[in-house]
């Protein structure tokens, strides 16, 4: 199984990060989650996103946000890897026999990037907020495009939970190194440094006045 990236761009106030940073989080989840979810809306710069209402999602996304927040200097960056739960037999010396063991392996990443600005003056800071209005427009048709378009490569789904596959969300991950372990984590934190250091295409979704027409319809499709 080979693992999918997908790169968004997004240039925020800093006044705004935690916001936009936290419905950016949200839509993908919210696509990628793939279990029973409640949905939820969430108006950030007047652009409404869908995200779940689910206790234990938000005491993540906040935490991470706010993680974002305080370690970010003009650029800061959020990855979402996906996983699945994979069971392969490993033969042990010593007269252990074989035995099974679980790893997670990525099947797709998400690298969010933002450009973070610190506005000014008032004309300033409307400037960047209707640029980031823009981006955020742009991001979610880019989200749904990427997640209508990519779906041979999810794993099988076994499970009716809201999350039936294992998330990991990095703030600020390095680019890719050398790492022997196994561990979730560590997997995790590979597959985003490896996300980050390739070169990744994507085609940018067209800033029009139907883009919302279009991102409520596909969520509208999510749902059904």
């Amino acid at each position: 199984m080979s693992q999918l990236n997908k790169t968004i761009s997004i240039t925020v106030d800093k006044e705004h990060l935690e916001e936009v940073s936290g419905a950016l989080l949200h839509a993908v989840l919210f696509q990628r989650t793939l279990g029973n979810l409640q949905p939820k809306e969430i108006t950030v710069l007047d652009v409404v996103v869908a995200g779940i209402d689910s206790g234990m999602i938000e005491e993540m996304v906040v935490k991470k946000v706010r993680e974002l927040s305080a370690t970010s200097g003009d650029r800061g960056v959020l990855a979402l890897v996906l996983s699945e739960n994979q069971s392969r037999k490993v033969n042990h010396w010593f007269g252990f026999g074989e035995q099974h063991h679980t790893q997670q392996i990525p099947w797709e990443c998400w690298i969010l990037q933002f450009n973070i600005l610190t506005s000014k003056t008032e004309n300033h800071r409307q400037i960047i907020y209707h640029n980031t209005q823009n981006d955020l427009n742009k991001a979610l048709n880019q989200i749904i495009q990427f997640t209508d378009t990519n779906k041979d490569h999810i794993p099988p789904i076994t499970t009716a939970d809201l999350a039936p596959f294992p998330f990991h969300v990095l703030v600020n991950p390095m680019t890719s190194s050398y790492n022997r372990s196994t561990s979730p984590h560590s997997l995790a934190v590979a597959a985003a440094g490896n996300a980050m250091t390739n070169t990744i295409q994507g085609n940018p979704s067209n800033s029009n006045g139907s883009s919302q027409n279009s991102y409520f319809t596909a969520i509208a499709r999510r749902m059904t």
